[in-house]
């Protein structure tokens, strides 16, 4: 494994990143707050236009995910900050088994602020005027929403781990990785999964998030705050009429 040039890695189109900053201060990207300039919101403009600087020689900017995942497979990023689900990728990378460790992610200087936040994950529905409607609620019920075993299987076959609580006492959640260095990180996984704050999306929560992706080159290159913040605003306010 070589020497890492970087920290982490940065998509210039894509807000996932400032996603997972605002969670963990308990803040979501609401759409009539784009513009207010709480101090949540100013905290993690600056962090974001801090580590979007290429010149310092702090990220590796991808464009996708196949360079994403290049970066850490080939030694080239020191950090993966992204959700569970992204370990076994990191696992694809044989070659260093031993030398990852699991962390907490930092937390923004706010109140309320933890070191714990989401990025992705699944959910199941079940449409109102379903022909089996019924059928379909007790099987979900019974499978996904209540069933420790499944869990347990989807967690040593595929790395999984779910938002199940009761799945968590299961002693295959305290297993020691290899990978990373014996620790145990589904343990650590459950454990933050609990201290996640709780947000609201809101109705136009996607329409929000490609306003604020189409004003991040500005952020690189200098754009002011308060100009970033309007402008993400007109474009949200134009999607949304």
């Amino acid at each position: 494994m070589k020497k890492q040039e970087n920290i982490c890695t940065i998509n210039p189109n894509d807000e996932t990143l400032i996603s997972i900053m605002l969670q963990s201060a308990g803040s979501g990207l609401l759409p009539v707050k784009i513009k207010e300039t709480s101090q949540t919101t100013l905290l993690w403009m600056n962090h974001y236009k801090f580590i979007k600087s290429y010149s310092s020689g702090i990220v590796k900017p991808v464009t996708g995910w196949s360079e994403f995942v290049n970066s850490f497979n080939n030694g080239d990023v020191a950090t993966v900050i992204s959700g569970v689900w992204q370990i076994a990728t990191i696992m694809d990378g044989t070659d260093q088994s031993g030398k990852w460790g699991v962390a907490p992610i930092p937390s923004l200087d706010v109140a309320g602020a933890t070191n714990a936040s989401n990025e992705g994950g699944s959910s199941w529905f079940v449409l109102d005027n379903a022909a089996n409607k019924e059928i379909a609620i007790d099987f979900l019920s019974s499978t996904f929403g209540n069933n420790t075993e499944l869990y347990e299987q989807f967690l040593t076959e595929c790395g999984g781990v779910a938002s199940y609580l009761p799945a968590f006492e299961s002693d295959v959640f305290a297993q020691q990785v290899e990978f990373f260095g014996g620790q145990q990180i589904y343990s650590l996984f459950s454990n933050w999964l609990t201290e996640v704050p709780s947000i609201s999306f809101g109705t136009y929560t996607q329409e929000a998030k490609d306003a604020l992706k189409n004003e991040l080159p500005s952020i690189i290159n200098g754009s002011s705050i308060s100009d970033s913040l309007e402008n993400t605003q007109k474009l949200f306010t134009q999607q949304v009429q």
